[in-house]
């Protein structure tokens, strides 16, 4: 059916002026998208501005695949600022683009993305606050006014100077080959660009490579991209391969990292001054972050003689910082932890200057552990400190909470014993308060007083309890406020004869073995001594060595601020013998220089804690 004249008429008129809108608008669309004129006229204006030449070949825009408004400056080449490093531009490129988002963020304008390539750009920061790349106003010493969200290089040289950090950056991005053996993490995920970096920050030379996917994000995208690469520090290399995310403000990683090396003095910048003494490290596991938590999943770390495996985190989430750890070891030395914490035996030489100067104000021990709250679970199968050789294992949970450390679970091995039991400090009140109560089971005598001489080994089976309170913040104020009480008890054990003879005074066996060599081992049943604790001050209150043929108790005190005894010993031979002396032993002085003298008889004690340890 054909369409009446009239409606014919009027669709032909229309075609006619959608034509001529198309010619008219189309031109228009091309000449506000690539206007010949505004890249003179863009270069002009910013070269008067800046105070230096300023030179785009074109510009143009438009919306990128993604709908976003995109500008894109071609032929850039922009010389540096007039107080900066004249021998190099601030940038020079054959196309530069940039995506913006259709909305401001915190009052700044948002590059979603930042696309560069084929040249060089470098920026530098002032310590006073002024940036190479502001061209409109270079005094302008304000905060930022844009937000780059993520950077898509192509074949460029990046560097970055910051003053006020001291930091220095050079990188160069280069297309990584094809026939490269991994072009690929071991998660699938493909792998475009080579950065090459080095540089120094705070003094800290570094240097490395980094493999990575078509872009690098930086401010809260939300977008991972993969990341193979290393960095080397002066003794430490950092390896990590897997995937991150916005790497300035919303960081996330997901990566199986490595440290390595043989010192830590490099780091300085990042975990404060180390010793400059060596020490082989090797730690590996899965390192996760997610903005202010960082975690070390599965861990097994080597330091010296020591090894370590677990779980560590760290996190920022709440009001105060927390850490969490569950650690298990097969052998920890406890020099190789200090080394870890800076404490090695070589000590910066700034650091000791500054602890041994007289002028300088005292240094609160604990000032950090009341600033965070902690979580860790630790088990040494063989724990080794070099001053108590005594020592063989330890194993603890200790909880921070407000400034209130708690030890729960607490074993620790010594002498073939166990001591276990609880221990916590309040780190709330000024002095720090702590109070502690100990079992002991277990433990060797002939391991506390070991001796390659047979005829003179006191043997035995140690037990004992304890339960004190001290307040201070360093060992000497703990000392001298010690407080409660302590118990012990030696079963199943033997003495030496001529010993046992000298305790109970008794002449005659004292002949009888320097004549007849003899020094055989004596059974001793039972040992126990009693104390109470304050004042600085260990008054025994009962002290009591049973043997098979002497029975000899006392009392006395000991000056725990400097260790030296004052004690009376009363001796009571089981059987008679020749030549028995009816005295008391006066023990006096420090030991082992200890004064001996025998006074006036002092009645025995009548009971002991062996009595009634007896069936």
């Amino acid at each position: 059916m054909t369409p009446p004249p009239r409606r014919r008429a009027r669709g032909i008129r229309l075609a006619v002026v959608l034509a001529l809108i198309a010619l008219l608008v189309l031109p228009l669309a091309a000449l506000l998208s690539h206007p010949w004129w505004l890249a003179g006229r863009l270069s002009s204006y910013l070269s008067e501005t800046s105070g230096r030449e300023v030179r785009f070949d074109k510009v143009r825009f438009g919306l990128s695949d993604t709908l976003a408004p995109e500008a894109t400056f071609e032929g850039v080449r922009i010389a540096n600022a007039p107080w900066a490093d004249a021998s190099r531009p601030f940038a020079v490129l054959r196309q530069a683009s940039f995506q913006f988002a259709w909305h401001r963020y915190e009052g700044r304008w948002l590059v979603t993305r930042m696309i560069l390539s084929d040249g060089e750009v470098h920026l530098h920061r002032q310590a006073d606050g002024r940036r190479n790349w502001r061209l409109r106003d270079p005094e302008d010493r304000g905060p930022g006014h844009f937000w780059f969200q993520a950077l898509e290089p192509h074949r460029i040289a990046l560097s970055f100077v910051h003053d006020a950090v001291a930091l220095e950056l050079r990188s160069r991005a280069s297309d990584l080959a094809t026939e490269t053996s991994k072009p690929s993490t071991s998660d699938g995920n493909a792998l475009v660009n080579r950065i090459d970096f080095d540089g120094r920050w705070r003094g800290m030379a570094f240097a490395g490579r980094a493999d990575t996917g078509p872009e690098i994000t930086f401010f809260e995208s939300g977008r991972w991209f993969p990341l193979r690469g290393e960095a080397r520090f002066a003794g430490t290399r950092l390896e990590a391969e897997g995937r991150v995310a916005d790497l300035f403000r919303g960081l996330r990683i997901d990566a199986a990292a490595t440290a390595s090396g043989n010192s830590l003095a490099g780091l300085r910048p990042l975990i404060g001054p180390r010793p400059a003494e060596q020490r082989v490290f090797r730690a590996a596991g899965r390192l996760l972050v997610d903005e202010a938590v960082y975690a070390l999943k599965a861990v097994r770390a080597k330091v010296g003689g020591t090894d370590l495996a677990g779980d560590l985190a760290w996190s920022r989430r709440e009001e105060r910082p927390v850490v969490s750890a569950a650690l298990t070891s097969d052998t920890v030395d406890l020099a190789d932890l200090l080394w870890l914490a800076g404490k090695g035996a070589s000590a910066p030489a700034a650091q000791s200057s500054a602890a041994a100067s007289a002028s300088a104000p005292p240094r609160d021990a604990f000032a950090r552990a009341r600033e965070v709250d902690a979580d860790v679970a630790f088990q040494a199968k063989r724990f080794r400190v070099a001053a108590v050789p005594l020592l063989q294992s330890l194993r603890l949970r200790g909880r921070l909470a407000d400034g209130r450390l708690a030890l729960s679970d607490l074993d620790i091995g010594w002498g073939g014993g166990h001591s276990t039991g609880t221990a916590a400090l309040d780190l709330r009140a000024q002095p720090p308060r702590s109070e502690a109560q100990l079992e002991t089971r277990g433990v060797r005598l002939e391991a506390l007083f070991p001796t390659s001489d047979a005829s003179h080994r006191v043997t035995g089976t140690l037990r004992g309890k304890g339960a004190l309170k001290a307040v201070g913040d360093d060992v000497q104020a703990l000392r001298a406020s010690l407080s409660g009480s302590v118990s012990a008890q030696v079963s199943a054990g033997t003495i030496p004869s001529l010993l046992d003879a000298q305790m109970s005074l008794a002449v005659g066996k004292m002949l009888k073995s320097f004549i007849g060599g003899g020094n055989e081992p004596l059974p001793l049943p039972c040992a126990a001594v009693h104390a109470e604790l304050g004042g600085g001050l260990a008054r025994i209150r009962s002290l009591v060595v049973d043997s098979a043929n002497t029975r000899t108790t006392g009392s006395g005190v000991v000056d725990l601020r400097d260790g030296s005894i004052d004690m009376m010993l009363t001796p009571e031979p089981k059987r008679p013998g020749l030549l028995e002396l009816k005295k008391s032993i006066r023990l006096s002085g420090k030991p082992p220089n200890l004064d001996k003298s025998l006074v006036e008889r002092l009645e025995p004690l009548k009971t002991t804690d062996c009595d009634s340890a007896r069936p």
